[in-house]
């Protein structure tokens, strides 16, 4: 296709265009500006279908490869502005997300955007939970009404179509990542695999067209990373790769989860990791390993430096201290104006629990 001589990365599609067995969705640069085209994969031939300016960084698109929606980043403003297509190359602007500001309408472009039918889903967070939810918008009116409404815990993000920007579904992040979806009989094929692996984060990566077999990768503290298939009519999951096969579970740490009471009786979620041969009664020489952000989080998951550390012989704790997120608004504003203050009292707190256990060795902690 001319003017696509000069693109070096052709690869990347963006929509594999389910009611089409023969084109999928591609994006390029057409000059400076990010367009999109439809390309035939038997023939290679090309279509254009729309461009924006140098500033889109992502298209969303129909099933019918018709495109919805844009998302340009504006540098100067650190702002995120959302365009609605209106037809003939038009672009309506629906809305800017500044991203230096405690936004409670925020819009990212990887896991927290997708289509619903027609509509652009979102996540924001609800003012009397305080909690992360998913809202809609309308594409032919503009109004906003709610999809996914939680009251104890955060909407993570979405889950996709694997071939289209459509949602299928939606995570939520507690100790682990869990996923919810739409249609019942998929639920229950998840739940399935749920009840085979256990306390692993799971996440579908690909199903057959007919849904029969889905492929999930999962993880775990002792886990590091591995692939499973399902058969939806063998009703068996079989384990097909490990990602570190080195790395047996045998081999790492044993994974534990403790609610410890801070000072002012708030509790604070901790994560421990107890060395191979661990022995009840024992006093441990411990690492107590705090998050970054401070707006972040740990969670039951692996962890490369927890379990070397771990695998040592320490005990290691990751406390989510206040402020952490994924514990609803007021426990992350707990946190406000407290470095230096509660925050670290809290992992202070945390260490002297396991002490008072007789899990921690006072005199060999750090």
């Amino acid at each position: 296709e001319k003017g696509l001589h000069d693109n070096r990365f052709l690869s990347g599609i963006t929509n594999f265009l389910p009611s089409d067995d023969d084109e999928v969705l591609i994006e390029a640069y057409q000059g400076y500006n990010r367009a999109q085209y439809r390309v035939n994969i038997q023939t290679g031939k090309t279509e254009f279908v729309t461009s924006g300016s140098y500033k889109t960084f992502r298209f969303m698109n129909d099933n019918q490869g018709d495109p919805r929606y844009r998302f340009d980043y504006l540098g100067y403003s650190k702002a995120i502005e959302i365009l609605q297509f209106n037809g003939e190359e038009k672009w309506k602007k629906i809305d800017r997300i500044y991203l230096n500001k405690d936004d409670q309408d925020s819009i990212s472009s990887v896991g927290l955007v997708a289509l619903l039918d027609d509509d652009l889903v979102y996540r924001k967070r609800n003012e009397e939970t305080g909690f992360y939810e998913l809202h809609a918008i309308s594409h032919d009116s503009g109004e906003r009404r709610p999809v996914v409404s939680l009251q104890d815990r955060d909407v993570r993000g979405v889950i996709y179509n694997t071939r289209s920007d459509d949602i299928v579904g939606y995570t939520t992040e507690d100790d682990v990542y869990r996923s919810f979806y739409f249609d019942d009989a998929t639920q229950v094929t998840f739940d399935k695999i749920l009840a085979e692996l256990g306390n692993y984060n799971i996440w579908t990566e690909d199903k057959s067209d007919d849904g029969r077999r889905v492929l999930v990768r999962a993880s775990s503290p002792d886990d590091p990373l591995s692939y499973h298939l399902w058969d939806e009519d063998t009703q068996q999951l079989t384990r097909l790769a490990s990602a570190f096969q080195e790395l047996r579970p045998q081999d790492l740490s044993i994974p534990h989860v403790k609610t410890i009471e801070a000072r002012d009786g708030l509790p604070i979620r901790t994560y421990l990791l107890l060395p191979e041969g661990y022995q009840q009664g024992l006093a441990y020489p411990t690492i107590i390993l705090p998050h970054g952000g401070p707006h972040a989080r740990s969670r039951s998951d692996y962890d490369m430096f927890a379990q070397f550390l771990s695998t040592r012989g320490y005990v290691v704790a990751q406390p989510n201290f206040r402020g952490s997120t994924g514990y609803g608004r007021d426990f992350e504003y707990a946190g406000h104006r407290e470095w230096g203050g509660k925050m670290q009292e809290d992992v202070t707190d945390t260490a002297k629990h396991l002490v008072d256990q007789g899990i921690t060795d006072p005199e060999k902690l750090c």
